[in-house]
């Protein structure tokens, strides 16, 4: 472009803004220990995704700035703020690299307590009102997997017989193997049932091993 000295030339320079936000994060999940929650979600599918903020807060829908410093890159989150015998929610945007925010992820809770119970003993919830035989007439009732009907500390891995109808029911706990070897697992139930174990202290690392089905 060549101009004459002294001239005046208009120059239009036209651009175009990314407005469009991402699309909210999806199946977030969230899992408690002894002082600390655990976060997973799916990844998002953008090309131009920037990273997830996480949101918690102690009043469910009620969130103010995230707790990270800056955008995660990676769909899982581990939160070591949090205390004992509190029942904290989360939530996550997607954010891309126009700074454009997705909508929250759907909300999940999660409430800490010690790892350690008392030696000998597991925790027993269950649930009144479940119709069906299949584990996910449970897991899809909107009181599981922090409202159980009731619970009990009980000193078997074991429920009892002829107890009750329409109801579902869980026992969890941490195992202390007394020595190293191979050990056996097994589940037996008059309805379908499912037996998931980690091999280490977080529970979102546990794989289904035995089912009735």
């Amino acid at each position: 472009l060549t101009l004459p000295k002294n001239s005046i030339t208009t120059i239009a320079l036209t651009t175009s803004l990314d407005t469009t936000p991402p699309a909210a994060p999806t199946n977030l999940m969230a899992a408690a220990g002894d002082e600390i929650t655990w976060l997973d979600w799916d990844d998002n599918s953008e090309g131009d995704l920037a990273g997830y903020d996480i949101y918690r807060s102690t009043t469910p829908g009620s969130y103010s700035d995230p707790l990270n410093d800056s955008l995660l890159d990676s769909s899982d989150y581990t939160d070591n703020d949090v205390n004992n015998g509190m029942t904290y929610y989360y939530a996550v945007k997607a954010v891309d690299t126009s700074t454009n925010e997705s909508n929250y992820s759907n909300e999940v809770s999660a409430s800490p307590s010690s790892a350690i119970g008392a030696m000998g003993t597991i925790l027993r919830e269950w649930w009144m009102g479940i119709t069906g035989s299949s584990v996910s007439d449970l897991t899809l009732d909107p009181n599981f997997p922090h409202n159980p009907t009731n619970t009990e500390q009980i000193k078997s891995f074991e429920g009892p017989t002829n107890w009750a109808d329409s109801y579902g029911a869980r026992i969890s706990g941490y195992l202390y193997p007394p020595a190293t070897g191979s050990y056996t697992f097994w589940i037996a139930s008059d309805a379908n049932s499912e037996l998931w174990l980690s091999t280490d202290g977080n529970p979102q690392n546990a794989s289904l091993i035995k089912g009735e089905f």
